[in-house]
């Protein structure tokens, strides 16, 4: 999610501990309750749909190469005997198997229905031609 550079006021100004929260309630596909956190779920939306799909596909799949590349590279290390390397490696695929865990970009399902959800959540628009207030879309 942080390799989006979302650069919208509404994720800029939730603090890290509202980050995360939003970054988990997307990646499960729940909506975030308050207010605020939601404008900044269909913020990210926005932003994620105009992305490329080579960029998003790349922004997935390269967290599961470093994790399969440094696997491998571990078994080498431990057979080779260099701790090193069995450190770095180990160090590595951890943060990329964490990457993937977290990020809601792995479970793009889940992110689209936490955003829609979002939209709802984030309250209703008066609609231009009857003044009624309907829900956003």
């Amino acid at each position: 999610m942080w390799l989006l550079n979302p650069e919208g006021e509404e994720f800029q100004a939730l603090s890290y501990g509202d980050k995360f929260r939003l970054s988990r309630c997307l990646a499960r596909g729940e909506a975030p309750r308050d207010p605020r956190m939601a404008a900044a779920a269909v913020e990210i939306g926005e932003i994620y749909k105009s992305k490329s799909r080579s960029y998003i596909a790349a922004i997935r799949w390269v967290p599961v190469f470093f994790v399969v590349l440094n696997v491998f590279l571990l078994a080498t290390a431990v057979i080779d005997g260099n701790e090193l390397r069995l450190i770095l490696s180990a160090l590595i695929a951890l943060g990329s198997a964490v990457d993937l865990v977290l990020s809601p970009l792995t479970r793009p399902k889940n992110m689209v229905r936490a955003i829609e959800g979002s939209r709802w959540v984030e309250g209703t628009r008066v609609s231009d031609l009857d003044f009624s207030p309907s829900p956003r879309r």
